[in-house]
C-alpha cells in the first residue's frame, strides 16, 4: 500500500495558505504521486463548501486514492449514511470534523473532536460523561481503504490510551474497535509534545493482532507562531516525528518530497500491510 502523509503550516491557529490554495496542493500531489491512501493532517480545510469543491476536483480527475481530510469550521450534515450504519447522528454544528472522501462514493462524515488532552478525561465527573459519549459515537469512527478496515481518533483523543512503558486504554470498547482495524489513522493540527510517550503509543496501536498486520499514521502541521505559557514557539516541516507511519509495532521508512517553497510537507511510505 502506498501511504501519503501531508500537512501544510500553521500559524498560532490560522492557516498560512488560502483553502483555495491547499485543495489545488492536494489534487496535485494525488495526481503526481497516486497513493492509496493520504492523510492531510488537521484543519486540512476551512468549512463544508470546501469539502464539496476538493471532491468535485477529485472526482473530475478520476483519483483513485481515498483520504481523510478535517474540516475546521463544519456547519451542516453533508453525509447520506455510513456503510456500517443506517443513519448519521446530528453531532453539533461549527466544530471541526473528519471526512473521508473514497473514489468515487459519497462522502463519510467521521464526527468531531471529542477532547484534546488526558485532563479531560480525568477530570471528575466530567471526564468520564466525556467518555461515555465519545464511546456511544466511536462506531462512526469505522472506514475501509480499499478491503482494509480503517478507525479514526483525532489529534489528542489519542488521549484514551494512557501510560508510556505500559499502555492502557480506558475504554474496552475503545480498545476492541481499534485493535478490529488494520489501520489506525490520527491526524493533529500541530506536532506533539513527548515523542517518547507518542511513539510508545504508536508502537502500540500498531501492533499484530492473532497474526494480522496492521499500521498506524499520523500527519501534523507545523506551526510557526504556537503560543505556551512559556512563550511563542515554532515549529519546523523537517521534524522527523511530524509524520509518522507505524507497521506492526515498528516505524517505518517514509521518503520527504517537501516543497520547495515551504508551502507543505509531504512524505511517501510503501508498506505490505
Amino acid at each position: 500500500m502506498k501511504i501519503g502523509t501531508l500537512s501544510f503550516e500553521l500559524q498560532n491557529d490560522k492557516m498560512a495558505l488560502s483553502c483555495h490554495e491547499r485543495i489545488q496542493i492536494i489534487k496535485t500531489v494525488i495526481q503526481k504521486h497516486c497513493p492509496n491512501f493520504i492523510l492531510c493532517a488537521g484543519y486540512s480545510l476551512e468549512n463544508n463548501i470546501d469539502l464539496l469543491s476538493l471532491k468535485d476536483v477529485l472526482y473530475a480527475s478520476g483519483s483513485d486514492s481515498t483520504l481523510v481530510v478535517e474540516v475546521k469550521n463544519d456547519d451542516q450534515i453533508l453525509s447520506n449514511g455510513h456503510p456500517l450504519n443506517n443513519e448519521i447522528p446530528e453531532w453539533n454544528a461549527s466544530q471541526h470534523k473528519m471526512f473521508v472522501i473514497r473514489p468515487g462514493k459519497a462522502i463519510i462524515e467521521l464526527g468531531p473532536q471529542f477532547f484534546a488532552t488526558s485532563n479531560e478525561l480525568d477530570t471528575k465527573p466530567q471526564g468520564k460523561i466525556l467518555l461515555s459519549t465519545f464511546e456511544a459515537q466511536f462506531v462512526w469512527r469505522t472506514f475501509f481503504i480499499d478491503k482494509f478496515k480503517a478507525v479514526a481518533l483525532c489529534c489528542g483523543e489519542l488521549n484514551v490510551f494512557k501510560g508510556r512503558d505500559s499502555i492502557s486504554c480506558r475504554s474496552e470498547l475503545i480498545k476492541k474497535t481499534i485493535f478490529e482495524a488494520d489501520i489506525v489513522v490520527n491526524p493533529t493540527h500541530d506536532g506533539m509534545a513527548n515523542y517518547g510517550t507518542l511513539n510508545a503509543k504508536r508502537r502500540y496501536l500498531s501492533r499484530k493482532v492473532n497474526g494480522r498486520n496492521r499500521c498506524y499514521i499520523s500527519s501534523s502541521n507545523w506551526n510557526t507562531s504556537k503560543s505556551t505559557k512559556r512563550g511563542v514557539i515554532s515549529q519546523s516541516p523537517a521534524s522527523d516525528s511530524l509524520h509518522s507511519v507505524y507497521l506492526n509495532g515498528e516505524k517505518q521508512v517514509v521518503k520527504r518530497f517537501p516543497d520547495p517553497n515551504g508551502c507543505y510537507e509531504l512524505r511517501i511510505a510503501e508498506i505490505s500491510i
